[in-house]
């Protein structure tokens, strides 16, 4: 776990994380930052010390200001608030969410849009782990299909893509579409006209590309 601000160089993180390890149990051992690796002089995280709390088990600033509260655990820790990280996270065991709310997903940033001009026959692309494809208003006979690709780098071989209709049908069911023949950078979407007769219909499909593997 690190508590080391991204934007210090990999050795100045790595001294300072390991002279944190040594004096955790020293209340009043304080961990400088070298001045040469501090890129903005105003910032609490570069212009105090750290000190190991004994009471909460925890970093705390020199002015007695906690660090985000965040624990320093090899097996684990308690965040509060919303953690920002600019690398991966890769999980040995799960990653899980017991909000009945928040759930696991995507977000702001991550998504993006398209339509597709000339007729429902007419490939896009969108380069988006998520986003919404609106149509074209071609009018489909009843029990006609539209058939395009969606061209996008963010897909993988493995990956799976979940669509649905969002908004723009006549009547609720009226129009089907599904997500098929998901290979790299690119899948194939199927819309059907699901009545005896003939729609127009704008529709906006929504979708979200889960990553999988098979090894």
């Amino acid at each position: 776990m690190r508590l080391l601000s991204p934007d210090l160089s990999q050795d100045a993180r790595r001294d300072i994380e390991a002279a944190i390890r040594e004096r955790r149990d020293n209340p009043l051992g304080l961990v400088e930052y070298a001045t040469a690796d501090l890129p903005d002089a105003t910032d609490l995280r570069y212009t105090h010390s750290l000190v190991w709390d004994t009471t909460v088990n925890r970093a705390k600033f020199s002015n007695g200001t906690d660090w985000n509260t965040i624990a320093l655990s090899d097996t684990a820790n308690t965040f509060t608030g919303t953690q920002t990280f600019l690398g991966a996270i890769l999980g040995k065991s799960s990653i899980k969410s017991d909000s009945p709310t928040a759930g696991i997903g995507y977000a702001t940033g991550a998504g993006g849009t398209v339509t597709q001009i000339t007729s429902k026959n007419t490939n896009v692309t969108l380069d988006k782990i998520c986003g919404q494809i609106t149509t074209h208003n071609q009018n489909l006979a009843g029990g006609g299909t539209g058939n395009f690709v969606c061209f996008n780098s963010t897909v993988a071989l493995g990956d799976q893509v979940l669509l649905a209709v969002v908004s723009g049908e006549v009547t609720g069911g009226a129009t089907s579409a599904r997500a098929c023949n998901v290979g790299a950078g690119a899948f194939r979407i199927i819309i059907k006209n699901e009545t005896g007769g003939a729609l127009a219909e704008t529709l906006v499909l929504g979708f979200v590309v889960i990553k999988g593997v098979t090894s």
